[in-house]
């Protein structure tokens, strides 16, 4: 009975996401409360999410992310440093009890890539651009443009010249006007000879 009550929660949960989604291309893979979770324009993929009972938890996550199967989304800690980190306050004394934690929240920005089966843990703030790769476990902040891999920063997509100006673009404000505008420049490569004709014909963020 309880698997045919789950069955029906995911089916409902997948329907009401896209519906308030249609402005991305992501479903949802488990079951999660849609008002702890974001996601920005064009983004794809499969949401496989677990933000367990604290009401506080969120993940909000960019435009124009691209989010390859098996990559799980996780705030759901256990405190090792209680004599036991078995779930006794949930199962045992019927209990709600957060205080110790301190990273409640995921932060996926523009135009990130994630691999296939990487887990995003909470606390993880990846910036814009970078790449996470396959299998990697995230925890920390991930630069802009960098390329994480194996618990690591390996390299970054660009020079630094390059990753400084390509952060200036603004992907929540693309509408169809930009897309049609930029045709072809996605199978151009980036250096600093082209990146100021690129920067000429997207929207950017204004300057703080």
């Amino acid at each position: 009975m309880f698997g045919i009550k789950n069955k029906i929660r995911g089916i409902v949960i997948r329907y009401k996401w896209r519906k308030h989604n249609p402005h991305n291309y992501t479903n949802a893979n488990t079951i999660f409360n849609e008002q702890k979770v974001s996601v920005g324009k064009k983004t794809y993929g499969e949401l496989n999410i677990n933000l367990g009972t604290n009401p506080i938890r969120t993940v909000k996550i960019g435009s124009f992310c691209s989010i390859a199967p098996g990559v799980q989304f996780i705030i759901n800690p256990h405190n090792y440093r209680f004599f036991s980190s078995w779930g006794w306050q949930v199962y045992e004394y019927h209990e709600r009890y957060y205080d110790w934690e301190k990273k409640t929240s995921i932060i996926v920005e523009d135009d990130v890539w994630l691999g296939q089966g990487a887990s995003i843990l909470g606390g993880a703030i990846l910036h814009q651009g970078c790449v996470i790769g396959a299998g990697s476990v995230v925890s920390c902040e991930v630069p802009p443009y960098a390329i994480y891999a194996g618990h690591k920063i390996i390299k970054y997509r660009f020079s630094q010249e390059v990753c400084n100006k390509l952060q200036k673009i603004d992907y929540s404000k693309f509408d169809q006007a930009v897309i049609d505008r930029i045709k072809g420049w996605h199978k151009i490569e980036i250096n600093e000879s082209n990146v100021d004709e690129l920067l000429k014909l997207v929207p950017l963020k204004e300057e703080i």
